[in-house]
């Protein structure tokens, strides 16, 4: 059902491009948890058996810190919208290679702090089924990055803070400190010098402050500005079991991202 025509999308393993099938998406009412995929893939799955193999929708599913791009790669039918659509990496809630359907890859989408009316359920046909597995390992490591950046910049973002404001702190004590001219110039400039302020720096406490508002985040999943993620993408695959496996490798690797959307002969 996979065509052997040739595609000329570049592939890097840094942010590998997965060649698949796109299924549909259903709206669903769980961003997360152990089976919340089941049902919604298989309302998906439903629908596509209707739909004859060579009429299924290929794209191109590139997987990157900040998300994942999915555009079509096949020639179009007149009057269709082609698909092109990015996932921001803090509205990924969950990704699954379904245990029923396990060359189908399903992620839950939805927008962080907002309504059930914002998730849906959306689902790739793969190849193989190491393909989805692999697209779950990729998807985990991708967000690891993408936090542990986002956690760097808060953490930068708060020694700056502080340190403006320790800055600030500093100043207005000089100013406090400087005699008045009713003083007579009494203890004014006796060494020929103003009194300079102290080199300014974080304070422990500001950074333990810093520290702590990560990891209350980190735990809660909260936003703060609206740039924090979700605290992780979670997947009910065994990441352990899936790793070990020579072909899930060798698809992360970036080794059978082929530019062939290949045929699925499994």
């Amino acid at each position: 059902m996979f065509s052997k025509k040739k595609q000329s999308l570049d592939i890097t393993p840094e942010n590998p491009v997965f060649y698949v099938c796109y299924l549909g998406k259903v709206k669903t009412d769980r961003p997360n948890g152990k089976g919340c995929t089941a049902e919604p893939t298989k309302k998906i799955w439903a629908a596509r058996e209707s739909i004859p193999d060579r009429k299924l929708r290929k794209v191109a599913l590139t997987v990157n810190p900040e998300g994942m791009h999915m555009k079509e790669v096949e020639p179009l039918q007149k009057g269709t919208e082609p698909i092109d659509e990015f996932f921001k990496i803090q509205n990924v809630s969950y990704c699954m290679a379904d245990l029923e359907l396990p060359k189908v890859f399903s992620w839950i989408t939805g927008t962080p702090g907002g309504s059930k009316e914002d998730l849906f359920c959306h689902a790739v046909l793969c190849s193989k089924k190491q393909k989805a597995q692999a697209m779950v390992m990729v998807l985990t490591h991708q967000f690891s990055a993408a936090f542990r950046s986002w956690k760097q910049d808060a953490s930068r973002q708060e020694r700056k803070s502080s340190l403006k404001h320790s800055r600030k702190e500093s100043k207005e004590k000089v100013v406090m400190r400087v005699p008045k001219p009713s003083d007579g110039g009494q203890n004014n400039n006796q060494g020929g010098s103003t009194p300079s302020s102290p080199s300014a720096a974080p304070s422990l406490e500001s950074v333990q402050s810093g520290m702590a508002e990560l990891r209350a985040d980190d735990s809660s999943g909260s936003e703060k500005n609206g740039q924090v993620p979700v605290t992780s993408v979670q997947t009910g695959l065994d990441v352990k079991e899936a790793a070990r496996n020579p072909e899930v490798q060798a698809y992360m690797q970036g080794d059978k991202n082929e530019k062939d959307v290949e045929q699925n002969d499994d």
